[in-house]
């Protein structure tokens, strides 16, 4: 803060003190600053005055006097003595304010010894002065003992040191106060941001004491928030104008207050202090106002807020006063100097005291205006409590409702500190911290608790060795283990409550005066109060943010109209999705272009007002218009906006489109419509039947099926139909409970006859009502049981005709071998005897033989599928797929080919087949390949479903024609000719197909000629019950 000593002293005042201290000493004194600036003087004396300085010579030696003795103060003497060469002497000290040199103290002229009046003599002739009228003024010069001139100095010094620290703490205090003002200024522009409602303005005007009013011009009305009542004293409601309000402002500040408003018409900026009449009370406030102009520069009305300042008025009122007496005693009784000085000083102590009070707690409140959460704000004022104490550690704990006190805002606690300390609860854990917030303290704790409750102990190894055996198991020592040996715990209060401490720790001695433990109890009334302030702030923030989105966040358009025009004060985003207006745009409007008509809208304001008179709430359907000019069915729910007094000041709607649910409901009708079409002329039975199984309603099926008519069915239940065995309750039990019922049942008419039926019922077709369909199936369960008949007999034959083909396959090769073999002997013994037809037909017969050899041989496996058949089990694919290739390794070797292989799953099958399976799929793959080119195979595994894989072998052999896929999959089936390259009797693929569908799987092939084929098996993964 940079000042100059002109503005700390009073110059009148002080000018009065060196003209009464020149009249009490007879030596004249000044204060000049170090421009060499005369700021106060007293009169010269009167040689100085009347001859040296009228003449050039002497006064040049006058004005080199003071240069010398200012020079001497600039290089830090404490005092300086000159004597002139005029032969007074002047003397000087420095006025040093908190360790500024701001001015000199002058004192002369005087002697110190007798003059020398030859000397004087003699410079009056040689300056040509009246020789008696010089030595008459010399005359009146005081002879001042040269021991004396430090504590004259001394004293003129000290009091303008004292005068000017004074004024410096008065121009501090005004610039605490300004930015006292400043720091309450941006907390009311952050109020205005946060509070959204009036109700929410007026609960935080009351908190912070500070009231607002609204003005409207044109209807000369004043209106006044609550807050602002109570200051005022007035009543709420009573009507007011500007009359009125300045009727209560004190007659002395009325005309003041008056040009200050017709200023600000003008466009100057309102900000006044003034007084008021509250209640029979004069109080203080500082008001300041907005105003508000339209296009034309008319004022149209203003908005202001006003405070309650009359304690900070109090408090400069008795400041003034103190100051003022302490002036007239310093006047009044220089004697007593230095015992009064030392009541300055005294004073001066308490004023420092109360200083450092303001100071932390401006420093607080600015905390709070700029903090924009209590998190915030709680660490902004653990770095400042660092500050005020110098301790390492410092934390704020807080009780929650759980009546735990954990840290919410810490600093230099380590991280093992704060787990052990951070989770303590009241009523549960033993300590200090707990004992302080719960205001329960322990007797050995009475000793270092203060009378404001807090705990502070500057030697934790003293207090902790002062504990006896039985107090001990009270303290919990975490601080004293963690080597805190300066440890306070001072309560935080909000109401007549605690609400949590404040921590302070440090591992040195004595580090916790009692002036910071006083400053830090001053202190915690306002932290509670800001903790408390910013806790409902939150509560309303999180409140406000819930309720827009809630607001925004609805399907059904919502509108806030004025009760009087009917004009949109506000809306949310669904009505711009529901009729296509932008909110911009609603916003301001009344109401009737949403309407269809006048006509609609005047019977709707009609009906609501009527409904919302009498009952409150307005409900009822109407069609509205959207932007696109269609209109569409809504329903409305309208309700009150009350004020305080219970006044309706807005209305709320709610417009829902009904679009969908008047669909529905006329596709409801249509359905119900085409159901009893349906239900009449269904070909099956139809029944509904009520909760307990009683028939409700039957179809004309139905009453044939059951042999009775509608009206005899209706009623009756299906109990009455079934035979004994059937336990219909059971049944009716499980069907409402898995809600849908298949199966069969017989059921015995009335007539004695007997008809099979299937149904399928669903329950809660309708409310509270199910639905049966029933089949007669008679005719198919006496189709079925024939059919099962047949298929036995058929089973039996084709079980007969493959045992026969067996055997047939195995007796016929015994003859075939004795041919083959007499065969080879005829070769051996007589082929040189046989010409070439001979040799000819015996070659054929021998290959003919063998041919059929190989034929009976495919047959034999062919039936084997079915016949000689091991049971399913787990097999890895993989190690099944590897043997076959092992198998075929010479063929693979001999066509130089590739076969490329996957993973495969684990299915439940019989291994053998699956090993011939893969046999002759991938012995295919090899043997079909195209001369010129190496075969490549590939077979790889796709998982299908969870329940089945699919095996897929693909080759790049010769492939063949798709119509021919039926074909190659039929016994003895073969694409080439017996002279093709490509030997083989037709039976692979049969056998492969039989042994895929035997396993429940199926087998299928894609080719094209030239271009290779690719074979696909489906198999389940699981055991299924194979096929025979």
């Amino acid at each position: 803060m940079s000042f100059n000593l002109c503005d700390l002293i009073d110059i009148q005042r002080t000018q009065q003190l060196l003209e009464n201290f020149l009249s009490a000493v007879g030596v004249p004194a000044a204060i000049i600053d170090l421009q060499g600036k005369v700021l106060v003087t007293s009169s010269w004396q009167r040689v100085c005055a009347d001859f040296h300085r009228q003449n050039e010579i002497t006064c040049k030696r006058c004005i080199e006097s003071d240069t010398i003795l200012a020079n001497d103060l600039l290089e830090g003497k404490p005092f300086s003595l000159y004597r002139c060469l005029n032969g007074l002497t002047d003397a000087a000290s420095p006025i040093i304010i908190e360790g500024k040199h701001l001015a000199n103290a002058f004192i002369g002229q005087f002697f110190i010894k007798k003059p020398d009046l030859e000397f004087f003599c003699g410079q009056a002739k040689e300056l040509g002065f009246d020789e008696a009228a010089y030595l008459d003024a010399l005359s009146e010069v005081p002879i001042v003992a040269k021991e004396t001139l430090p504590s004259v100095l001394s004293f003129l010094t000290s009091f303008a040191v004292m005068t000017a620290s004074l004024g410096l703490r008065q121009l501090r205090q005004l610039e605490t106060e300004k930015e006292l003002r400043e720091a309450q200024a941006r907390l009311e522009i952050q109020n205005e941001k946060l509070l959204a409602s009036e109700q929410d303005l007026h609960r935080a005007q009351a908190v912070a004491h500070i009231g607002s009013w609204r003005m409207d011009v044109q209807r000369n009305t004043l209106h006044w928030s609550d807050e602002t009542y109570r200051m005022f004293g007035i009543p709420k409601g009573l009507p007011l104008t500007y009359e009125a309000f300045l009727a209560n402002v004190h007659p002395d500040d009325r005309e003041m207050v008056d040009r200050s408003w017709q200023a600000a018409l003008c466009g100057t900026p309102y900000d006044i202090e003034h007084r008021i009449f509250a209640g029979g009370t004069i109080k203080w406030v500082h008001e300041q106002a907005e105003l508000e102009f339209d296009d034309q520069g008319v004022l149209c009305g203003g908005f202001g807020t006003v405070q309650d300042i009359s304690e900070r008025k109090q408090m400069e009122e008795e400041l003034c006063k103190s100051r003022d007496q302490l002036e007239m005693r310093v006047q009044e009784r220089t004697v007593e100097l230095i015992e009064t000085n030392k009541q300055l000083e005294a004073e001066v102590h308490n004023r420092e005291k109360v200083e450092e009070i303001v100071r932390a707690r401006n420093q607080l409140l600015n905390a709070m205006a700029n903090a924009v959460s209590r998190q915030e704000y709680l660490d902004v004022v653990v770095r400042q409590i660092q500050e005020w104490s110098a301790c390492r550690c410092v934390g704020i704990r807080l009780l929650n409702e759980s009546g735990a006190i954990p840290y919410e805002s810490y600093a230099g606690f380590s991280k093992e500190f704060w787990e052990m300390e951070n989770e303590i609860i009241l009523g549960r854990d033993s300590c200090v911290c707990t004992r302080v917030v719960a205001g329960k303290p322990e007797v050995s704790d009475t000793p270092y608790m203060t009378a404001n409750g807090s705990f502070r102990c500057q030697d934790t190894a003293s207090f902790a060795a002062s504990l006896t055996d039985s107090e001990l198991p009270r303290y919990r020592g975490v601080c004293i283990s963690s080597g805190f040996q300066s440890v306070a715990v001072i309560p935080i209060r909000y109401g007549a409550g605690i609400c949590g401490a404040i921590h302070l720790a440090d591992t040195r001695l004595g580090m916790i005066p009692d002036r910071l433990v006083n400053l830090l109890e001053d202190s915690t009334l306002l932290i509670g109060e800001a903790i408390h302030k910013f806790q409902i702030r939150d509560r309303f923030r999180r409140s406000q943010q819930l309720l827009e989105k809630t607001f925004e966040g609805l399907d059904d358009s919502v509108l806030v109209i004025d009760s009087k025009d009917h004009t949109v004060l506000a809306c949310n985003s669904a009505l711009t999705r529901n009729f296509g207006y932008s909110q911009e745009y609603v916003t301001g409007r009344n109401t009737e272009f949403l309407h269809v008509d006048r006509c609609a809208y005047e019977e709707f304001g009609r009906r609501s007002i009527a409904a919302l008179d009498k009952e409150g709430v307005f409900r009822t359907e109407f069609r509205m218009r959207r932007s696109d000019g269609s209109v569409f069915p809504t329903e409305h729910i309208v309700t009150d906006l009350l004020d305080d007094s219970g006044e309706r000041i807005a209305v709320v709607g709610t417009i829902r489109d009904i679009t969908s649910r008047k669909n529905a409901e006329a596709a409801l009708v249509e359905s119900e419509r085409k159901f009893h079409a349906i239900f009449e002329s269904a070909l099956d039975a139809i029944v509904i039947a009520d909760s307990h199984g009683r028939f409700k309603d039957v179809n004309p099926v139905a009453s044939s099926l059951f042999g009775l008519e509608r009206e005899e069915l209706i009623g009756r239940s299906i109990r009455e139909f079934s035979d004994s065995d059937f336990n219909f309750d059971r049944a009716w039990s499980v069907f409402l409970k898995k809600g849908i019922a298949r199966g069969e049942l017989r059921l015995y008419r009335m007539d004695g006859t007997v008809r099979d039926v299937e149904y399928c019922a669903v329950s809660e077709f309708y409310p509270e009502y199910h639905l049966a369909v029933l089949r007669d199936i008679t005719g198919r369960k006496r189709a079925e049981a024939e059919l099962k008949s047949y298929a036995a007999r058929l089973e039996q034959n084709n079980q007969a005709l493959q045992e026969f083909a067996a055997i047939a396959s195995h007796d016929m090769k015994e003859p075939l071998r004795k041919v083959i073999s007499f065969g080879n002997l005829l070769r051996q013994k007589y082929n040189d005897s046989l010409d070439q037809t001979g040799n000819d037909y015996l070659n054929r017969m021998l290959d003919a033989t063998q041919r059929m050899q190989v034929l009976l041989t495919s047959l034999f496996e062919y039936s084997k599928v079915t016949m000689n058949t091991e049971p399913f089990r787990e097999i890895d694919l993989n190690e099944i797929i590897y043997e076959v290739l092992s198998d075929l390794e010479v063929r693979i070797e001999k066509t130089e080919g590739e076969v490329h292989v996957g993973d495969f799953p684990v299915i439940s099958a019989d291994p053998s087949q699956m090993r011939q399976l893969f046999q002759n799929l991938i012995g295919n793959a090899l043997k079909f390949h195209k001369p010129v080119e190496k075969p490549m195979v590939q077979v790889r595994s796709v998982s299908n479903t969870d329940s089945e894989c699919r095996i897929i072998v693909e080759d790049n052999g010769i492939g063949f024609d798709k119509q021919y896929l039926e074909r190659i999959f039929a016994p003895f089936q073969r694409l080439h000719d017996r002279n093709s390259p490509y030997e083989g009797t037709g039976m692979g693929l049969a056998i492969c197909k039989k042994i895929v569908e035997r396993h429940g799987g199926s087998i299928t092939a894609e080719s094209t000629p030239g271009k290779g084929s690719i074979f696909i098996v489906t198999l389940p993964v699981k055991g299924r019950k194979h096929i025979s």
